[in-house]
């Protein structure tokens, strides 16, 4: 059942209101925000993106987890294991730890690790670069937030 609501809403019940300011830039659009204001509103991984960004070097590729909605906002190739073939070292690298893990992943160019917070509360057992123990002793944290976090791979 559709009922009247005030501002950018679509109403179907008292309890179910989906609301699009979050994602629909019209306050961009009319210059009442920045763009970067509005993708760290509406891209919550964008803020980590942006940090990675003024310290990626030529070369260097990004390992992510869950931050596939910044993709496109990254300097860097992003690669991440729902994207990658079949083949790719990302796929091997779950089977592995420690500095094997490390050295196959710096190998392969692999520079910083890139995940929201939340998927790093419980790594996936696919997911051994994640797991605090590896990045306490093969990682450096360059950024933080409260969706997001960046490690650099130590060499």
């Amino acid at each position: 059942m559709l009922r009247h609501c005030s501002g950018v809403a679509i109403c179907t019940s008292a309890d179910n209101v989906l609301e699009y300011p979050r994602s629909f830039p019209l306050s961009a659009a009319f210059g009442i925000e920045t763009r970067e204001e509005f993708l760290k509103r509406a891209l919550p991984s964008y803020a980590g993106a942006e940090s990675l960004n003024t310290v990626i070097k030529p070369g260097e590729r990004v390992l992510g987890i869950d931050v596939e909605d910044v993709r496109f906002y990254l300097d860097a190739p992003l690669e991440t294991v729902p994207d990658s073939t079949h083949n790719t070292v990302l796929r091997a690298a779950g089977s592995l730890s420690g500095e094997r893990l490390l050295y196959t992943l710096t190998q392969s160019g692999f520079a910083y690790v890139f995940a929201t917070r939340e998927s790093m509360k419980n790594p996936l057992p696919w997911y051994p670069y994640i797991k605090p123990e590896f990045l306490e002793q093969f990682g450096t944290l360059i950024f933080r937030d409260a969706n997001t976090a960046v490690y650099r791979l130590n060499r």
